[in-house]
């Protein structure tokens, strides 16, 4: 069966460029999980005008995993649009980190998501 795509990498990162990616990137994020996991015991992702608030841009406890995006048990969710995400995901993994206790990081995943195509490889010593 043929489909016509939706959206592309390419339309994604070239979307990423424009201010209003800030808040419709996280919708976007959002509407997967839901479409994914059904039931999750806990899920918090501000979109559009919310966004840029204090703590984790998402938050998830799924009793189910959507392999390899969405992971079973409590995670953590980074999101960014800039040009370097990268740096970004390492400035937020290790700010984040150190807000958070030794446990609640052995019992959680941290999820960063960017819309920029060739972001393929991240190393949190970066």
């Amino acid at each position: 069966m043929q489909h016509t795509p939706i959206i592309t990498e390419e339309k994604l990162d070239t979307h990423a460029d424009y201010a209003e990616s800030r808040g419709i990137i996280p919708e976007l994020v959002l509407r997967l999980i839901c479409a994914s996991v059904q039931n999750p015991n806990e899920l918090r992702i501000p979109v559009r005008g919310s966004v840029g608030q204090q703590g984790w841009d998402g938050i998830l406890v799924s009793p189910v995993a959507f392999e390899p995006y969405v992971p079973a048990g409590q995670s953590f969710w980074e999101l960014g649009t800039g040009a370097n995400p990268a740096s970004k995901a390492t400035s937020d993994f290790k700010k984040r980190t150190g807000q958070t206790s030794d446990e609640e990081q052995a019992a959680s995943t941290f999820v960063f998501v960017t819309p920029r195509s060739g972001y393929r490889h991240w190393n949190s010593d970066s």
